[in-house]
């Protein structure tokens, strides 16, 4: 086990918090390695004679931190019903259902280290921090704010940020994606209740016939024999789904948080094997669930199916990120999203690069808004191959060329004489002139223009009219 230098740093960064703050929260990206960092901080912690608690909310998570601390030689006990407790390990890996029942009979110790830290606006959780004042608590998550916007400046001092999903992906820690919105649901008239859409009114809106339908054509088309995780609203929803797609001829099951933990190691180990291609889930799979430790061996997710729409920017980024961990065949992630979550967050996190800006503070009110008008979303739509992608002239998946939208300027009849040459600089006129708008995009990026995509379709706009208005004059002079 070896930590990649970002981590690494992190961890150093981290040290220097704790000597100004006893409550430090860590933001990083699905698949960055989280538990990982707290095992070596861990390590490190042991070996100067302090003790750690380190809650997890799941009863599989407690096996898959198990697992990561073995791996170092970590000596650990658990706290958790029908785990063995061991008061002389360092280390006590707990439930947070145990750990807070047990709170008069556990000693308080110098670290407590919080995974999936966004779930301590909980009543519980609370109770354990603030009961546990001397300790100093060091809190895990990729989305640290609650499902109501809200963030947790009253449970942390201080946020350390990781590198964000855009470098991770650039650097090759995070896969590659084609993503698709085939789907977008009407949920203009379901309530909201406790942050999110009412579940009822989306299951009504979800399951219809055109949906369904097309949530089976288009894993088919794009994933066909990848192996999937499709979210869904509820357990009815699920098991319906998964019993679509064995209609179709996909062998797909479903797993809730109630499925029996046999259960679930038994489909994860089919997974692994490609005797099941979709897993349906709720409630299961958004959040730490690990099905490499489920399997026994190294498994990854090539696709995600999103039939969940949500308002929780945090439900959207840990539904995606499971995708989002490196292939072996160094493929592209699929994301098929049919609940209109891509466009429906835009510019604030829809795609994996488009990584919100996280602060303890949480979210304004008015930037909690959907981003509905094209214009002010960072996120096109492509309406020949339904493909979700950061703006380019050109559609990345099928070629698509969009319509730049902009009016040139003429005067008298004429062109006003602001033409290619002069935008681009007379040797970058020279080289690019007879280029496409595709490779003028590319040379705008690389230029580092503001906006490549309006100055690579204004050029190309400009040069077709300069050509016509030179045609006509030649026209003209014969």
């Amino acid at each position: 086990m070896k930590l990649r230098n970002y981590q690494s740093e992190l961890i150093v960064d981290v040290k220097k918090a704790l000597r100004l703050y006893r409550r430090v929260l860590i933001q990083l990206e699905t698949g960055g390695g989280k538990t990982a960092i707290a095992a070596f901080m861990a390590l490190s912690a042991v070996a100067k004679g302090n003790t750690i608690v380190f809650t997890c909310h799941r009863s599989e998570l407690i096996i898959q931190t198990a697992l990561t601390f073995g791996r170092l030689g970590l000596k650990y006990g658990f706290i958790a019903a029908g785990y063995p407790y061991d008061p002389t390990a360092p280390i006590q890996i707990a439930s947070i259902d145990t750990l807070k029942n047990r709170m008069n009979k556990i000693p308080e110790p110098s670290i407590v280290v919080w995974d999936e830290a966004h779930h301590l606006g909980a009543a519980g959780w609370t109770r354990v921090q603030a009961t546990w004042k001397n300790s100093y608590h060091i809190g895990l998550s990729a989305t640290p704010e609650r499902l109501d916007g809200r963030g947790l400046e009253d449970n942390f001092d201080f946020m350390i940020k990781g590198k964000d999903a855009k470098w991770l992906i650039g650097n090759g820690y995070l896969s590659e994606y084609d993503a698709f919105t085939p789907t977008s649901p009407d949920v203009s008239g379901i309530k909201t209740i406790a942050g999110d859409y009412q579940k009822s009114g989306l299951v009504e809106e979800m399951e219809k016939p055109s949906i369904t339908g097309d949530i089976v054509k288009h894993y088919l088309k794009h994933a066909r024999g990848k192996r999937a995780i499709g979210f869904a609203v509820t357990i009815d929803h699920s098991e319906h789904m998964a019993e679509t797609f064995r209609k179709s001829g996909i062998m797909a099951i479903h797993l809730d948080g109630n499925s029996k933990s046999g259960d679930r190691k038994a489909a994860a180990k089919a997974f692994a094997a490609g005797d099941i291609d979709v897993l349906w889930n709720v409630g299961l799979f958004g959040e730490g669930y690990d099905l490499s430790a489920q399997a026994g061996t190294d498994v990854t997710v090539d696709a995600v199916i999103l039939a969940r729409p949500t308002k929780s920017i945090c439900l959207h980024r840990q539904m995606i990120g499971r995708a989002l961990r490196p292939k072996t065949d160094k493929s592209n992630a699929i994301i098929l999203d049919h609940a209109g979550n891509i466009m429906r967050f835009g510019r604030r996190g829809g795609l994996p690069e488009l990584s919100p800006d996280w602060t303890l503070k949480g979210r304004e009110k008015g930037k909690r808004r959907p981003v509905d008008d094209e214009a002010d979303q960072a996120i096109k739509r492509c309406p020949a191959c339904l493909a979700a992608h950061l703006p380019k002239p050109v559609c990345p998946f099928c070629g698509h060329v969009y319509e730049s939208g902009r009016t040139i300027e003429e005067r008298d009849g004429d062109l006003n004489r602001i033409d290619a040459a002069s935008l681009m600089g007379e040797t970058f006129a020279e080289d690019y002139r007879e280029r496409s708008l595709e490779e003028l995009y590319t040379a705008a990026t690389e230029a580092e223009k503001t906006n490549p995509a309006q100055w690579a379709a204004r050029i190309v706009t400009i040069r077709e009219q300069n050509r016509r208005t030179q045609a006509g004059k030649k026209k003209a002079g014969n």
